[in-house]
């Protein structure tokens, strides 16, 4: 049970017959209660049958957010929203009364739709409510079948500020069959993040970041300063694009041309749920690019560094570099480059 955050549904779960099948039992008509979203707005897809939550300055989304959902429950409807690319994120709503709650809605993995006119839920039901209660049965009719394979017992947010910090009491199948004791997991809880290293195909070179960065202070790194790729948070409502255009803005000052997805990927799942999108980035590197950046609001501090490709290929070969995304681009870009550069 998870009863201090609750879980807002602003679509087409916030049909009873919809999200009684999804759940696999009745609904209690007083689990849930009516939350506002500001800064968001439902939409349709466009060319789609169904809603998006999209941010919106001058929007304000109107849910039903559930306080009472069990273990279960969260396992269906992680399974179903899992299917179209939605995963769960905090946002804060308020409730009738005008009391604020930190709450979770499901938000896509990526951007994968345009976004439309406003969503109306009674054009919506009139339309293609029926149809949606044939195609969710069918869905959720492959969670049935499947085996069990983790079996959730109780989560608890024992730390949030910057990031946040999930314990979880689970039991999980073992390979030889059967399932583990209940075992407790922590979990740092990260969001996504886009990565770019930005390179000038025409030039030869490349741009680099240095910055401090607390996570090396605390292991004791004399040198906690990094050379890293340009990186950020992707905001709500953000592609991994979107998000990597901004950084090499706010961060060095670039436009980029164009992204080369390198990977998409978990940088370390056994303690966290962050997830990094990493490209490089074509753009322009001329002389006296480098310099100072950073956004003043988040106190960063950054200086950029232009390094001619056979250098930054020698420290990259040397092992000379401790950061595995600027390693991971660093060797893509070197199996790549002559492509990139003869496309250029």
């Amino acid at each position: 049970m998870n009863p201090q955050k609750g879980l807002v549904i602003f679509g087409t779960l916030r049909d009873p017959a919809l999200m009684t099948l999804v759940l696999g039992r009745d609904l209690d008509p007083y689990e849930s209660e009516w939350a506002v979203l500001t800064g968001h707005s439902v939409r349709w897809a466009k060319g789609q049958n169904f809603p998006l939550l999209v941010t919106d300055k001058a929007g304000a989304a109107q849910g039903l957010r559930f306080t009472r959902l069990s273990a279960q429950d969260y396992a269906r409807l992680d399974y179903y929203e899992g299917l179209f690319g939605y995963r769960r994120r905090d946002v804060g709503v308020m409730d009738a009364s005008g009391t604020w709650h930190t709450a979770e809605v499901y938000w896509p993995i990526a951007a994968q739709w345009e976004p439309g006119v406003l969503w109306d839920y009674d054009t919506w039901h009139s339309e293609f409510g029926a149809q949606n209660l044939i195609a969710a049965a069918d869905k959720m009719a492959g969670f049935d079948a499947a085996p069990e394979t983790v079996r959730h017992i109780a989560q608890r947010r024992v730390y949030e500020n910057f990031f946040a910090v999930d314990e979880y009491d689970l039991q999980f199948r073992k390979f030889a069959g059967g399932f583990s004791p209940t075992v407790e997991r922590a979990v740092f809880v990260g969001g996504q993040s886009a990565i770019v290293l930005p390179y000038d195909p025409v030039r030869d070179r490349v741009l680099v970041v240095e910055q401090f960065r607390a996570g090396a202070y605390g292991a004791g790194d004399d040198a906690p300063w990094t050379i890293e790729p340009i990186a950020g948070r992707i905001d709500r409502g953000e592609s991994p694009q979107t998000a990597a255009r901004r950084e090499a803005r706010e961060e060095a000052g670039l436009t980029l041309r164009d992204l080369l997805p390198v990977a998409a990927s978990y940088p370390s799942p056994g303690t966290t749920t962050e997830f990094f999108h990493v490209f490089v980035g074509l753009c322009d590197l001329p002389d006296g690019i480098a310099g100072l950046g950073g956004a003043v609001a988040e106190d960063e501090d950054i200086r950029s560094h232009l390094l001619p490709w056979a250098e930054f290929d020698a420290r990259l070969m040397a092992g000379g570099f401790r950061l595995l995304p600027l390693i991971a681009a660093g060797h893509w870009l070197a199996r790549n480059r002559e492509g990139v550069r003869a496309s250029a």
